[in-house]
């Protein structure tokens, strides 16, 4: 599947799954980056986000360009791995402009049974 084709492919999806699907198989809750996670964007989860880091990482990860906080989108995430900044959004069209979708379908080109995940439990 070519990486356009996969984005049409997430698109099928109602994005509550696709966010169950990548918060478990993409980001380990349990693991390094389970801050990383897609949240509901409400002020506990800005708050949760906001105190899982340092005064130091949180200055560098607000004043990150990419840092976009808009209260009225429906979700909220802190997205690139070691170098961490904030994005909210309302639809996965949002969702994959404003994170590193190639990097997602190149992990998934890596690791295909992660996108096996997907299609057996949701489809």
């Amino acid at each position: 599947m070519t990486h356009e084709q996969l984005k049409f492919y997430f698109l099928s999806f109602d994005f509550e799954v696709f966010m169950e699907w990548y918060n478990n198989n993409i980001v380990d809750p349990f693991g390094d980056y389970k801050e990383q996670t897609i949240q509901y964007n409400r002020e506990d989860a800005q708050k949760a986000i906001k105190n899982l880091y340092d005064l130091e990482t949180l200055w560098h990860i607000m004043g990150d360009d990419r840092t976009m906080i808009r209260e009225d989108d429906k979700y909220i995430m802190v997205t690139n791995g070691d170098d961490p900044y904030i994005v909210t959004f309302s639809t996965m069209e949002d969702f994959f402009k404003y994170n590193d979708f190639e990097g997602l379908a190149s992990y998934l080109d890596t690791y295909p049974e992660t996108l096996q995940e997907l299609k057996h439990n949701f489809e």
